[in-house]
C-alpha cells in the first residue's frame, strides 16, 4: 500500500471537517435585516427609527442585526429594497412601520398589490388604487412566525394580535416587494412585516392630535417586542435549516455555538 493511500482517510477527514466550519461560519454570519421609516405626514418622530437604532449593530440568536431607514418615498422603492437586500444578503428581514391608529403591535401576515394613499409620500406623491407590481400576484403571505411571534409576546404581557390588512400606504408596499425579493434568494429569507403604535414618548412630545388616536406604548417595549420578534424568526429559520438537512438536527453543540 503506497504512503499516499495511507494519507487518503486523513485527507478526506480534513475536508469534511473544514467544509462543515466553512459552513457553520456562513450560518454565524448571517445577518438579520430590520427596516424603520422617516417621519412622515409632518408627524414629528417615528418610533420605528428608535427600534431600528436599538437593534442596530447587536446580535439576536447569534446573528448580526443590520438595520436601516427608509424614506416615505413611493418612487424607487423597490430599487431601494433590492439594494438592501444585495447588501446584506439577510437570513431574515423584518420592516418595522407605525400605525397611528394601532392599539397594539400588530404582526402582519400578508400583502396585497395595491397602493392607494390617504395622505401623500414625503416626495409629495398621491396614489390612487393604483398596481404595486404590474401583473405581479393579487397578494404575498409573510413567512415569518406570526402565531410563535403572538405567543411570545404574550408570554412577555405584551400586547399583540395578527393582522391581515399592512394597509396601502408605504407599508404594505415594503412588505409586498420584501416578500418578493426575499423568495428569490438562493436561499430564501424569512419575511414579514410589524406594526408599532405611536410611543408614549412620541405622544408626550408632541401636540399633534393624530397621535391620540390609538394606544401608546412605551419605547423599551417597543424595543423588547422587537427582540422577541426577531429571536422567534431567527428560531424558525434555524428549524428550517434543520428540517432541509437532517445532519444539523444531530449537532447539538454546533447549534448551540450558533447561538
Amino acid at each position: 500500500m503506497r504512503e499516499n493511500d495511507l494519507q487518503w482517510p486523513r485527507r478526506l477527514h480534513t475536508l469534511v471537517v473544514v467544509n462543515a466550519n466553512r459552513a457553520a461560519s456562513r450560518i454565524v454570519s448571517e445577518t438579520i435585516l430590520v427596516t424603520g421609516f422617516e417621519p412622515f405626514g409632518g408627524i414629528v418622530g417615528n418610533p420605528t427609527m428608535d427600534i431600528v437604532a436599538a437593534l442596530h449593530g447587536g446580535r439576536v440568536d447569534g446573528r448580526q442585526v443590520v438595520g436601516r431607514i427608509l424614506p416615505v418615498v413611493y418612487d424607487g422603492h423597490r430599487e431601494r429594497l433590492k439594494s438592501l437586500m444585495d447588501e446584506v444578503d439577510p437570513a431574515l428581514v423584518i420592516g418595522f412601520g407605525l400605525d397611528l391608529n394601532a392599539e397594539n403591535i400588530r404582526v402582519e401576515t400578508c400583502a396585497v398589490n395595491r397602493a392607494h394613499f390617504d395622505i401623500a409620500d414625503n416626495a409629495g406623491a398621491l396614489l390612487r388604487d393604483a398596481e404595486i407590481h404590474a401583473g405581479g400576484p393579487s397578494y404575498r403571505i409573510s413567512t415569518f412566525p406570526a402565531d410563535e411571534i403572538c405567543a411570545a409576546l404574550a408570554m412577555a404581557g405584551i400586547a399583540a394580535e395578527q393582522s391581515g390588512d399592512a394597509g396601502r400606504y408605504l407599508c404594505n408596499a415594503t412588505l409586498f416587494h420584501l416578500l418578493e425579493l426575499s423568495a428569490k434568494k438562493p436561499a430564501p429569507a424569512l419575511c414579514g412585516f410589524i406594526h408599532v403604535p405611536p410611543s408614549t414618548e412620541q405622544r408626550a412630545a408632541s401636540q399633534d392630535d393624530r397621535l391620540d388616536t390609538g394606544r401608546a406604548m412605551p419605547l423599551a417595549t417597543m424595543v423588547q417586542a422587537a427582540r422577541l420578534i426577531l429571536r422567534e424568526t431567527s428560531a424558525a429559520a434555524r428549524r428550517d435549516l434543520a428540517a432541509a438537512r437532517p445532519e444539523w438536527r444531530a449537532s447539538a453543540p454546533l447549534q448551540m455555538a450558533l447561538r
